[in-house]
């Protein structure tokens, strides 16, 4: 069976040929032949070895990424095909996003990604095969249960496996069936090996759950292709599946890496006929709606690629002239909330959560009797363009004219972009011809807000310690922490001086509610560690397996992962500069009797006087006046053979969050290459492990 990338690329082009002459450049493996699709081999992309096109994709993972971004443009205008990370923070996906292509994201969590990176997307739905993936003839079986296996772990298999273990264990009537390229060796359970795709879509319509324990994927087709099957889905939430799993309405949803969470998910649904039952039905109530058959995918496909094409162009263009006449316009949706300009109350939205924006409806021309070129949407100084031409055969319908059928617009901004507080969303149609446009009477309110839903347990101890040091409740800590960036945007605008240095050098000694920022997710030791296993559990792994005892934690903040270091037998340093959190850090090692050392640093410089075996920053360097000399001063102070762990926020300043500045994450790590240190892990991304040979 081929794999997700593979697939999804063959099917396309096999589709695309059917219209289109569709070339296939092949840098590594070799696809099976497809009636009407040309085969080229080009390790290099070299332009030599690649035909000549209107338009040339590349995948998103690809290498040779540098090579793609010169080719000639008789190679045709070029795009990335988005479809995941592969593996998380892949750093070839990372550096092509960063290359301004334009981008075809295949879910809304990617097309935040995109986003992110300051590219023009576009999303379309990946398509589905409905003569394999269906549930005519389905023969369910109450007691199935199927998973997909992989040896790669943030696959998630093991989590699988522990949860079903679990179901077993407490539920023995419960049959399991695992399919894919590793086998586990659970005991009590059926290993099928490597199926084809006919034969997965069989097993799916005998499985009554199918489960999927995903750290992270960029959509995770086969829970979709059990839904079309009519299984019930048990799933972690790995971002891509937040398209079609809806806690509670298509599907049950666990946090990754939770296999506890998970087995209960799946013993409820085995258990509870009419849940499993509804979840089913509405799984596949969803999924047969929003992922249309290959042919009609495929054209959606080319819709989006020539709406990037439109919106670039129109870019340089001069403004248009206003219409007064009134427009043929509907906005069908907000993210999830369908007939937004209706709505009774303003929509609120948290950028944590929901990242981009997506907007989709339809738009007519009333002049010209087409659909509209493309949609201006209006928020405060910010205008975006979205742009038309997406099929809309309900519209043609309804109203009896034929030309109205590619009147569809859909299209995301990054939510940030708009600040926080309240926004009005206006919509301007623009003319077919794109020379004028309509202004329409709809509008949506909006209220941006990324308070936090930290809710305080017992077992939060560092906030109980927080709560008796500075004597506030647990209920103000909770609601503090929940309005951390709030605070913080108000402390920092109360800073003296213009520029970030004259702000920076008093701000964490002076604020008074950055410490709330650092409890968000330092709440507990199981907190922090979680969360770092979650980037990727090499960090904890390194540290556990050097053999050296000195650590460093550059940027200690509350203290709590200088204390799980001590719990290692690590001799734990802790380094910071003086405010708030190092008075409640020292205050926690006194109570608790932690063994750290304590070293306070300026704002602006670093000098360290001892050498170390393990230095490890988490989201500091963004906050630094002079971050090239800090590095610089860390990595004279790694011992030979000693690790650096560097995990740094790369999104940059925005009026969200004014105390980061921008990092070059490329040029400091080959600065870091320069100094003699060998990536162990990540390089080029956000999280990155480092040997000083």
């Amino acid at each position: 069976m081929a794999t997700g990338g593979t697939y999804v690329i063959e099917t396309l082009a096999r589709e695309l040929s059917k219209v289109f002459r569709v070339n296939l450049v092949v840098q590594f493996t070799h696809p099976r032949h497809s009636e009407g699709v040309r085969l080229f081999h080009s390790l290099d992309l070299r332009p030599g070895e690649i035909p000549d096109a209107d338009a040339i994709v590349l995948y998103a993972d690809a290498a040779r990424g540098e090579h793609f971004a010169s080719l000639p443009a008789s190679k045709g205008k070029k795009f990335l095909l988005f479809m995941g990370y592969n593996v998380p923070k892949n750093p070839y996906v990372v550096s092509n996003l960063m290359r301004n292509f334009m981008v075809v994201a295949r879910t809304h969590w990617l097309v935040g990604e995109a986003l992110n990176y300051g590219c023009l997307t576009a999303y379309t739905p990946l398509g589905n095969d409905r003569t394999i993936f269906h549930r005519k003839g389905a023969k369910r079986n109450p007691n199935l249960v199927a998973m997909m296996t992989h040896s790669l772990d943030w696959k998630g298999t093991a989590d699988g496996v522990a949860a079903l273990t679990h179901a077993l264990s407490t539920r023995p009537q419960t049959e399991i069936e695992l399919f894919g390229r590793h086998d586990p060796h659970l005991p009590g359970a059926h290993y099928l090996g490597i199926l084809s795709r006919n034969e997965v879509a069989d097993l799916m319509r005998r499985a009554s759950v199918f489960v999927c324990s995903s750290w992270e994927e960029g959509f995770g087709r086969p829970g979709m292709e059990a839904m079309f099957c009519g299984a019930a889905l048990a799933t972690t939430d790995t971002k891509g599946s937040r398209d079609y799993a809806f806690d509670g309405e298509t599907a049950l949803v666990s946090p990754p890496r939770d296999p506890e969470s998970l087995g209960q998910n799946i013993l409820r649904l085995l258990e509870e006929e009419e849940l499993r039952e509804t979840i089913a039905e509405q799984g596949h109530r969803y999924v047969t709606r929003h992922y249309l058959p290959w042919d009609e995918a495929a054209f959606l496909f080319v819709k989006a690629i020539a709406s990037l094409t439109s919106r670039r162009e129109r870019a340089s263009k001069p403004t248009v002239r206003p219409n007064p006449q009134k427009p043929l316009f509907y906005l069908d949706s907000l993210n999830t909330n369908t007939d937004p300009c209706r709505a009774r109350e303003p929509i609120t939205v948290n950028p944590d959560k929901e990242p981009a924006l997506t907007l989709s409806g339809w738009a007519v021309d009333p002049l010209a009797q087409r659909g509209a070129a493309a949609v201006i949407l209006t928020v405060d100084e910010h205008r975006f363009l979205f742009g038309g031409g997406h099929p809309r055969p309900d519209v043609a319908t309804h109203f009896g004219v034929p030309s109205y059928g590619d009147a569809g617009f859909t299209d995301s901004i990054l939510t940030q972009t708009l600040g926080l507080g309240r926004h009005t969303l206006r919509f301007r149609v623009l003319s077919f011809e794109g020379t004028s446009y309509f202004d329409t009477p709809e509008q949506v309110e909006l209220i941006v807000d990324d308070s936090r839903e930290y809710t305080y347990r017992s077992d939060h101890f560092v906030i109980g310690d927080f709560s008796e040091f500075s004597g506030l409740s647990t209920n103000e800590i909770e609601h503090r922490i929940r309005i951390n960036r709030e605070l913080l945007r108000q402390d920092w605008k109360k800073m003296p001086g213009e520029s970030f240095r004259e702000k920076a050098k008093q701000f964490y000694g002076d604020s008074e509610n950055y410490l709330f920022n650092l409890l968000s997710h330092s709440y507990s030791k199981d907190a922090v560690v979680d969360k770092l296993n979650e980037f990727t559990p090499l960090i904890m792994k390194s540290i556990k397996d050097h053999p050296g005892r000195d650590f460093l934690e550059f940027g200690g903040g509350t203290g709590v992962f200088c204390e799980v270091v001590a719990a290692l037998g690590k001799h734990a340093t802790y380094l910071d500069i003086p405010g708030q959190h190092f008075n409640f850090a020292r205050w926690r090692f006194k109570k608790h009797h932690i063994p750290v050392e304590m070293i306070s640093s300026s704002p602006e410089t670093l000098t360290l006087t001892q050498n170390y075996d393990t230095i490890f920053s988490d989201a500091v360097l963004e906050h630094l006046i002079h971050p090239e000399k800090v590095m610089h001063e860390l990595c004279k102070h790694l011992k030979r053979n000693g690790i650096l762990i560097l995990l740094v926020d790369l999104s940059g300043e925005s009026e969200m969050m004014p105390l980061h500045r921008n990092v070059d994450i490329h040029t400091l790590h080959a600065d870091f290459e320069k100094k003699g240190l060998v990536n162990e892990h990540g390089r080029n991304t956000f999280c990155s492990i480092w040997r000083k040979s």
